[in-house]
């Protein structure tokens, strides 16, 4: 099912790119990192998409439904956000609450529907786990599914206010242990397809 979409895959001009920037922008600079964030999950389910022989036009979206998956974090206090150390259960169910303030942030032009799903359901996990719904499996579309392996897989390798990057190998296995429970097990195969070089 795999094809030879690699990591570096160039992204696809998509016609109506012009109404996702000004918001992309308006993320940067609420928070650089939820934006840098969100710039590499888009390059990692893009390269997905096109592995899994999905349309380019397709592919794009997912690429830019990624860009923004975070969006709802910036209505989030930094103080929760970038606390040093574990949240409390008060702090967590604040920080939960971002796929649904980004899927209100953005419904309200017709110009983001297509990425709607991939805001709002982003948390869910394989295995109903997740949250806001608890959906499982297939319940999950496809878009987010993707999104879901390439959003941990940065966000275990990046730096975060209360750890250091992981390195790949351990992220990697991470993934491997979640394969079936939080997420697509396809998607991870796929996935780990491409990274397999990485050291």
């Amino acid at each position: 099912m795999a094809g030879s979409a690699t990591l570096t895959a160039v992204p696809i001009t998509w016609p109506a790119a012009a109404h996702w920037e000004g918001i992309s922008h308006a993320i940067d600079a609420q928070d650089p990192h939820i934006a840098a964030h969100g710039n590499r999950v888009g390059d990692y389910a893009l390269a997905i998409a096109l592995a899994l022989s999905l349309p380019p036009e397709t592919a794009e979206i997912i690429r830019i439904g990624a860009c923004l998956h975070d969006v709802g974090k910036i209505a989030i206090p930094k103080i929760v956000l970038n606390k040093p150390g574990p949240l409390t259960s008060e702090e967590f169910q604040i920080v939960k609450l971002h796929p649904l303030i980004g899927r209100k942030m953005l419904e309200q032009t017709g110009a983001f529907a297509s990425f709607l799903d991939i805001v709002e359901l982003h948390h869910e996990c394989h295995d109903g786990s997740g949250y806001p719904y608890g959906l499982t499996n297939l319940e999950i579309p496809l878009g987010v599914r993707i999104v879901q392996v390439a959003d941990v897989y940065d966000a275990l390798t990046s730096t975060r206010p209360y750890r250091g990057p992981l390195s790949h190998l351990e992220a990697v296995e991470i993934l491997q242990r979640g394969s079936g429970l939080q997420w697509d097990p396809e998607i991870i195969r796929v996935f780990l397809s491409l990274v397999k070089n990485r050291v």
